[in-house]
């Protein structure tokens, strides 16, 4: 019983927000500017997502674990980037 629905606008909220640090944090470690520009495209795409659901939701302020960018930013420099 207090369970968010799984299409809940704070869900998607969340999502989008992590997509966009992720995509923000990998741009700004990245060293081939081609890959960089990718990765700031797509942060700039996220970025209108979040707008658009944080409209929409009742909560306003998404916080993410900083452990788990860091983990995906260790794994981009372990396995790479393959657009």
């Amino acid at each position: 019983m207090g369970q968010k629905p799984a299409l809940s606008p704070e869900r998607f909220l969340r999502h989008e927000y992590l997509d966009m640090v992720i995509y923000r944090e990998l741009a700004s470690i990245e060293t081939v500017p081609r890959f960089r520009k990718i990765l700031e495209a797509l942060m700039a795409h996220e970025v209108e997502d979040y707008e658009f659901w944080r409209e929409l939701s009742a909560v306003k302020d998404v916080r993410i674990n900083p452990l788990h960018i860091s983990l995906l930013k260790a794994m981009r420099k372990l396995l790479g980037l393959t657009f």
